[in-house]
Formats: structure tokens, sequence, C-alpha cells
């Protein structure tokens, strides 16, 4: 089965939806959001003859979030467990970055710091707004998708966990990355996701581990 852009676009969208408002999995609300996003999509026509276009969408997912009410969790044979450091971890060193990026609204990718220790490693880094916080509960637009690291080695490096404040004119992510670095790895590559209503655009660089 062939998955269309916008079908991964909703996809993209969804995840991004949950991080921001603070939840490691995407639930059924968030999917909704994604598909809602995508305009010119069947999907999302239908939501809107239906009453439910992307601005009631996000005003009733607040308003259950405000009541309290929380997603159901997953059963124990599905997801990933939660993501807990090792007993005993020791930080080994720390890489500050100091790099800026333009995004496509004038906001700023500002990437902080690499903290790595025993057994994984943490990419630091913050999107600094080009316009103030918008009224109300509703979350802002994602101007920021997802991050991947490589290495020469071919290394399989995942990310069980991230944080970042929801609100704010300056957001700073801490995102983990497992494992840590091979011995002898002298170079990460990082690479983020910008999503735009046309296409996906990508911001890389590359980082020197001395």
């Amino acid at each position: 089965m062939r998955v269309t852009e916008r079908a991964q676009n909703a996809v993209l969208h969804a995840k991004e939806v949950a991080g921001r408002l603070g939840y490691d999995r995407v639930g059924t609300e968030h999917l909704l959001l994604g598909l809602a996003s995508e305009g010119e999509d069947v999907a999302a026509r239908v939501l809107q003859e239906f009453g439910a276009g992307l601005l009631e969408l996000r005003e009733a997912v607040a308003a259950q979030y405000a009541a309290g009410v929380e997603p159901e969790p997953l059963p124990p044979d599905r997801g990933p467990p939660p993501w807990e450091p090792p007993a005993g971890a020791r930080l080994r060193r720390v890489i500050p970055l100091a790099q800026e990026f333009p995004l496509p609204l004038g906001d700023q990718l500002v990437l902080s710091s690499l903290e790595f220790w025993s057994d994984w490693f943490d990419l630091r880094y913050g999107v600094v707004y080009a316009t103030p916080e918008p009224e109300g509960e509703l979350p802002r637009p994602a101007v920021l998708g997802g991050c991947e690291v490589s290495d020469r080695a071919g290394t399989a490096y995942t990310s069980p966990h991230s944080s970042s404040p929801n609100y704010g004119m300056v957001r700073v992510t801490q995102r983990v990355f497992v494992p840590a670095p091979p011995a002898g790895t002298d170079l990460l590559e990082l690479r983020f996701r910008v999503p735009t209503w046309s296409e996906e655009a990508q911001i890389v660089t590359t980082v020197d581990l001395p």
C-alpha cells in the first residue's frame, strides 16, 4: 500500500501536535488535528463540512485538556516502553554548538549543545519565534519537525524521548538519542525537518567530535 504525501504530512503534523502538548505518543485527537491541517485534502474538507475544521478541533482538544481528560495508556504489548536514564549515568563531555538557522516564517532555529552521557547523548536546541504568542489556548503552528542524527559508520540512532515547553517566544528542546556514538566517531550529521504548506524542507549541519 502506497502512503500519499498528504497522509504522511498529516501524520507528521499529528506527531508535532502531540509533542507540543507534552505526549510521547499520537492519539486520535492528534490525528484529527493532523488531518484537518491538510486543508485541500478530502478528509479535511469532510471534517470542515461537518463543522469540525481545524479551529473547532483545536478548541475542542484544548477544552478536553483543560478539563483534565487524559488519553488512555497504550496496552503493555504495544508501543515502546518509557525511556529512563540508567542508574549511575555519567556526563562524559559537552560540545557547545552556537549555530543559528533561519526558518521559513522568520523564526530562528538555534542549536545550543550536545551532551554526551555514558549510554546516550542529548541534543539541546531552541526555536526563537518572530511573532508573539497567539492569544487564547491554541498551540502555535509547527515551524520545526523531527530531527535525525547519523554518522559515517551508519549507527542506528533512535530518539526515545524529548521535552520542550508548550508556550513562550523561545522554546528550548532537549532530545535524547541512543546509543552514545561509538568510539572513534569523529562527526555527526544533524538533519531537521522543516514542514511548510507546499513542501518539506530540511536543515542539515555537521558537528565535529574532538
